[in-house]
């Protein structure tokens, strides 16, 4: 099952969920035979084999209900994507930017500032610097150019350009950037 995404709607997440929970022909026929009994009369007997297939057709609806919350839940809680590797990239006016390439995440969309930062061995997230996402590829990779770190941090840009697996594993890209309304990431990089 996948995680919800902002292209599905609600209902395609439930039928999706009830076909999972049920599959498709016993969800395709309790539907009909509820159709047919509530179409009978008010007055009508109804035996009791009916009730206990509407009953358990109930508790069908009812399970697949919980399962496209957990679905939706399960979408919201996602973790962020893991840096695989590291691009140097031309920059047009001279020089050199690098690239990350980032695992597949629905956090993420083209165009949208990024904050950067390494993890500790302590568990300490420390604020290195920004990005943005150039890219999310037709795999579902995501392309974000490191726009630059703060100063000092020379050793771990080398690592990093230098596509040492440990630092891009401590690597954490994060979908926002602290940046104040009107100001491009290009003005905070050379502050």
């Amino acid at each position: 099952m996948t995680a919800l995404t902002s292209s599905r709607s609600i209902w395609e997440l439930i039928w999706t969920c009830f076909r999972s929970t049920t599959g498709f022909l016993t969800g395709v026929v309790a539907l009909a035979l509820g159709f047919i009994l509530w179409l009978a009369k008010p007055t009508t007997t109804v035996p009791l084999p009916c009730v206990i297939f509407t009953a358990v057709l109930v508790v069908w609806i009812i399970a697949a209900l919980f399962e496209s919350v957990r679905v939706a839940f399960r979408g919201i809680r996602a973790p962020l994507p893991e840096v695989k590797i590291s691009y140097e990239e031309p920059r047009p006016g001279g020089g050199t930017d690098f690239v990350l390439l980032m695992e597949p995440s629905e956090l993420f969309s083209h165009g949208i500032g990024v904050s950067i930062f390494s993890l500790s061995a302590e568990g300490y997230e420390r604020f290195i610097g920004f990005g943005q996402v150039l890219n999310i590829q037709d795999n579902g990779k995501i392309q974000v150019r490191v726009g630059s770190l703060f100063p000092g941090l020379d050793e771990l840009e080398a690592k990093i350009r230098g596509r040492e697996t440990l630092t891009l594993k401590s690597l954490r890209v994060k979908p926002s950037m602290p940046i104040a309304p009107g100001r491009r990431m290009e003005e905070l990089s050379h502050e």
